[in-house]
């Protein structure tokens, strides 16, 4: 479920482990914010050294990591961040070579960050980013579905421990149900559009403010998913959604 850097990222891996793979995305493009974004990508190397070509200094992982974790104001989990920051150099090369990603002569060092890491694609959007990666999807034989935003998600009954069987979509009037023979993976994005929902984590954010998240970043995805159980053993803060009537699906 969505099409953006994760959905694209973990799709590309589950194809190529062998599984077949369907991208559902509920806009008419796919990309979600990461197409739109500022086309920048943080990295302490790549495979082409540009920063030490261009005499900007040292870098690490480790520097990379403290940056992110600062930034953060400490709340990131440091095995995760070492995880992200041993990965952005791989992930970019991998765009590169698979999916023809090009990289601009320049590397920049954009805010909160102590060295020059920042690299810029061509097209200076994130778009340059997403397409390479689309290309890798397809080669590898998965599917993006776009105008199709799903309604619900199965289980085999009210049992939040119970699996996933998959999810109910519309297609214009149409309603099907789709199975996941092997997995369901959530990669829908915020929530920012919808001002109700952010409100609930942060009241000041009223809708006197805008978002420049696109207008598709509205959070159903993450309400079904507590309705059905993920988060059981968290507060959930959408309770009526909750307390619907549970509804079981035909996937015959």
């Amino acid at each position: 479920m969505g099409s953006g850097f994760a959905g694209l990222g973990a799709a590309a891996e589950a194809a190529a482990a062998g599984a077949k793979v369907v991208i559902l995305e509920k806009m008419p493009t796919y990309g979600g914010n990461s197409i739109i974004n500022g086309g920048e990508y943080n990295a302490w190397d790549d495979e082409f050294h540009l920063r030490q070509k261009l005499g900007l200094g040292d870098d690490s992982a480790d520097l990379h990591a403290n940056d992110t974790i600062k930034g953060g104001d400490f709340y990131n989990n440091p095995e995760l961040v070492k995880i992200f920051v041993q990965g952005a150099v791989p992930t970019l090369n991998w765009m590169i070579d698979s999916g023809g990603l090009q990289l601009r002569q320049v590397v920049n060092r954009t805010g909160g960050h102590s060295a020059y890491r920042t690299h810029t694609c061509v097209q200076g959007v994130g778009r340059g980013y997403t397409e390479a990666i689309r290309k890798i999807v397809e080669a590898r034989g998965a599917k993006i579905v776009l105008n199709s935003p799903i309604s619900w998600i199965w289980r085999a009954d009210a049992d939040p421990q119970s699996p996933v069987l998959g999810v109910e979509v519309k297609r214009g009037r149409r309603v099907l149900n789709i199975r996941a023979t092997r997995a369901l993976v959530l990669a829908t994005g915020g929530f920012s559009a919808d001002v109700a929902m952010r409100m609930i984590y942060n009241p000041s954010l009223g809708p006197g403010y805008s978002t420049t998240n696109h207008k598709g970043a509205t959070g159903e995805t993450i309400r079904y998913a507590q309705a059905v159980g993920a988060l059981s053993g968290a507060r959930t803060v959408f309770a009526h959604y909750l307390s619907r009537p549970y509804r079981t699906g035909n996937f015959s």
